[in-house]
């Protein structure tokens, strides 16, 4: 998953859950990149939260292999 900002923003954090509130990826090491690896996930259907100095971002993903 690739994730971009507008570049005002940092991200502080990025989290994947499942539909079933699991926790399934965290990331908080972004200096290098904006990518994190998901490929360890089953297919189907995931919610992801982005954290950023001032906002908080909620968005569904669908992965298929």
């Amino acid at each position: 998953v690739f994730v971009q900002t507008d570049g005002k923003e940092t991200i502080r954090k990025l989290e994947v859950y499942n539909l079933m509130g699991q926790k399934m990826l965290a990331s908080s090491n972004f200096e290098n990149s904006n990518e994190i690896d998901v490929s360890s996930l089953s297919g189907g259907t995931y919610i992801v939260l982005l954290q950023t100095e001032t906002k908080r971002i909620t968005k569904k993903i669908v992965i298929k292999h």
